[in-house]
């Protein structure tokens, strides 16, 4: 799969980059879509974790960095990508929702600089990979996390 293709012909799409070709500007266009796609793949490579949910998805970047999204297909070529690249990716989409309440009493996963001390609840930090298992255990997808993914 080549994502740089795949994310250079969505940025095709853009209304702007579209403008610029229907005016006759087709180089600066295609110089502009280029530099776009190339901040995207940056930002790729400083995604820790995703996780996806029933109302959408969470990229995390850092503790305090992170961006939403409505989607939560995991057949999404963009996270099918980024499963190949070895993102890891909790889908909880897969847990059946006799098990909703237990999923929310599972502690929050600690990105630096926060480090998990406390191990009393939801509003806690624990690993990853604890939460990651814990996550398994109640039925959802774990995707590129060492001794708990199911992939």
């Amino acid at each position: 799969m080549n994502v740089f293709r795949a994310i250079r012909g969505e940025a095709r799409n853009w209304w702007y980059f579209q403008k610029l070709r229907k005016q006759g500007d087709h180089a600066e266009a295609k110089k502009r879509e280029i530099h776009e796609t190339r901040l995207i793949i940056k930002s790729i490579r400083k995604i820790k974790y995703i996780h996806i949910g029933r109302g959408g998805h969470t990229v995390w970047y850092s503790a305090d960095h992170r961006l939403e999204g409505y989607k939560s297909d995991i057949n999404n070529p963009y996270l099918q990508y980024l499963i190949a690249r070895g993102i890891a990716i909790l889908d909880t989409t897969t847990v059946p929702d006799v098990n909703l309440v237990q999923l929310a009493r599972i502690s929050m996963i600690a990105l630096p600089p926060v480090v998990p001390e406390n191990k009393f609840g939801a509003l806690n930090y624990e690993s990853l990979k604890y939460v990651a298992s814990e996550y398994k255990k109640l039925g959802a997808t774990i995707y590129n996390v060492k001794g708990v993914s199911d992939e």
